[in-house]
C-alpha cells in the first residue's frame, strides 16, 4: 500500500487507523506528488516490482496534485483496477466530483478527532477485501 502525503502527522494518524483496524498491509509513504509520480514510473517501468494493493493519495499535494496521481493511475494498464482513496480536507463539491470523474474509489475527508480518523481503517479493509474487475 502506497501513501503520498506532505504531512507527517497525518500519514502517522493513516498507520494508526490501519493498526486499530488490523489492516494487514504495509504501508509506504511517499512525501508529495513527485516522488509519488516516480515511484509509479518506476513500477511502470519494471513489472518485477510487485504492484500495490491500495494507493491513498493527498488531494492537495506540492509539485504534483493528487488528483494528476490519480489520472495517471487510472490511465494505466497496470493500475488501473487499484482501489484508490483521497485523503483531503477540502469538502468542495468541485473536487469531489472531479476525483469521482477521474476513478477514485472514496473520497475520506480528513477529520479534527482522533476517532473519527480510525474510520479510515475500516474503509482501506473494506476496499481491500472485496473483489476487483
Amino acid at each position: 500500500m502506497v501513501l503520498v502525503e506532505d504531512n507527517p502527522a497525518d500519514a502517522l494518524m493513516v498507520r494508526r487507523a490501519m493498526e486499530a483496524n488490523n489492516v494487514q498491509a504495509n504501508l509506504m509513504v511517499r512525501e508529495d506528488g513527485e516522488a509519488g509520480f516516480n515511484y509509479l514510473a518506476q513500477l511502470d517501468s519494471d513489472p518485477s516490482i510487485p504492484c500495490p494493493v491500495m494507493l491513498l493519495l493527498d488531494l492537495n499535494l506540492p509539485l504534483q496534485s493528487g488528483a494528476d496521481l490519480l489520472k495517471y493511475v487510472r490511465e494505466s494498464t497496470r493500475y488501473k483496477t487499484i482501489p484508490v482513496v483521497i485523503l483531503t480536507s477540502s469538502d468542495s463539491p468541485a473536487d469531489r466530483e472531479k476525483v469521482a470523474r477521474l476513478g477514485a474509489n472514496r473520497y475520506f475527508l480528513k477529520p479534527i478527532s482522533y476517532h473519527e480518523f480510525l474510520t479510515l481503517g475500516e474503509m482501506i479493509n473494506e476496499l481491500l477485501t472485496r473483489p476487483r474487475f
